[in-house]
C-alpha cells in the first residue's frame, strides 16, 4: 500500500482524479444579461453592457457569483467610449452587488467601500492627477482605500500612468488584467508589454473572508457627456493546483481499498 500511494503521488496529474478549478466566465458579447447586476443607469444595448449615455451618470454592473482572487486571475475585456467625461473602472469589491458609487470624477467606483478599482479616466479634474499632457490625456490608475470608502484622489493611487493612445475615441481598446498575489499588470491594445504593473496583494488590502471578490465595471460622467460600452468580458481565477487535489483524492482511494 505504501508503494502504491508514493507511486501515485509520484504520477500526479496522470492520475484520472478530480480537479479543483473555478467556474470560468465568459461573455463574448452581451445579447443576454444572465448573471449581472445592473445599476444606476447601467443598461444592455444591442449587445453591450452600456455604462453611460449622458450627462451626471453613474452605473455599476455585478457579475452575480463572486470570483475566487487567492491564487490569481486574468480577466480581459473590450469597451469602447466617445466623449470628453468621465470614465470607467474594472472593480473587485466586496460591498454588495447593489454597490454604486458617485457621477462625475467618481467613475461610478468613489464611495463603494472595501474595493480596488482600475480606473480609465478621460477627463483631468480637481483630484490631482498630475500626469496629463496633450500629447497623453488619458490616466489609468489603482485606486484604493483599502475597507473605506474608494476615492480617485491622486494620493489614494497605488499606481497610475497615462495611456500611450486617446482611449475616449471610439475605437474598441483590449484590456487584459493579471494577478498573482503580490503583483497585477493591466495590459492595453499591446499585449507584449503590460501599460501599468503594481505591488498588490488583494487578500492584504481588502477583507474578503472567503477569499473571493465580486467583479464588474463602473462609469461616470458630469458637465462633460460620454458613451461608455463593454463589448465582451472574460474572468478565469487560477485554479488549485493539481498536486492539491491529488492529496485531496488519496483519502478516498484510501477508503475504496478497504
Amino acid at each position: 500500500m505504501k508503494k502504491t500511494l508514493l507511486t501515485m503521488i509520484a504520477l500526479g496529474s496522470a492520475l484520472a482524479l478530480p480537479t479543483a478549478s473555478s467556474a470560468d466566465m465568459n461573455y463574448n458579447n452581451f445579447d443576454s444579461v444572465l448573471g449581472i447586476v445592473l445599476n444606476g443607469i447601467a443598461s444592455q444595448y444591442e449587445d453591450k453592457l452600456r455604462l453611460t449615455n449622458g450627462q451626471f451618470q453613474s452605473s455599476s454592473v455585478w457579475y452575480d457569483i463572486p470570483q475566487a482572487v487567492d491564487k490569481g486571475f486574468t480577466t480581459t475585456f473590450q469597451f469602447q467610449a466617445s466623449g470628453s467625461g468621465d470614465g470607467l473602472a474594472f472593480v473587485l469589491q466586496n460591498e454588495s452587488l447593489s454597490a454604486l458609487g458617485g457621477e462625475g470624477a467618481g467613475l461610478g467606483y468613489s464611495g463603494i467601500s472595501n474595493s480596488l478599482a482600475i480606473e480609465f479616466d478621460f477627463y483631468p479634474n480637481l483630484f490631482g492627477e498630475q500626469i496629463w499632457t496633450a500629447d497623453y490625456p488619458n490616466e489609468i490608475s489603482l485606486q484604493t482605500r483599502g475597507i473605506l470608502p474608494n476615492h480617485p484622489a491622486s494620493n489614494y493611487s497605488l499606481e497610475h500612468t497615462v495611456a500611450r493612445q486617446k482611449i475616449n475615441s471610439g475605437d474598441i481598446n483590449t484590456v487584459k488584467i493579471d494577478y498573482i498575489p503580490g503583483s497585477l499588470q493591466v495590459f492595453m491594445n499591446e499585449m507584449d508589454y503590460p501599460m501599468l504593473m503594481a505591488s498588490v496583494d488583494l487578500l492584504t488590502i481588502l477583507d474578503l473572508p472567503q477569499k473571493e471578490a465580486i467583479v464588474g465595471f463602473t462609469g461616470g460622467t458630469g458637465e462633460s457627456s460620454s458613451t461608455q460600452d463593454i463589448l465582451n468580458w472574460s474572468f478565469n481565477s487560477v485554479p488549485e493546483p493539481a498536486f492539491t487535489s491529488l492529496l485531496a483524492a488519496i483519502p478516498l482511494v484510501l477508503r475504496r481499498r478497504r
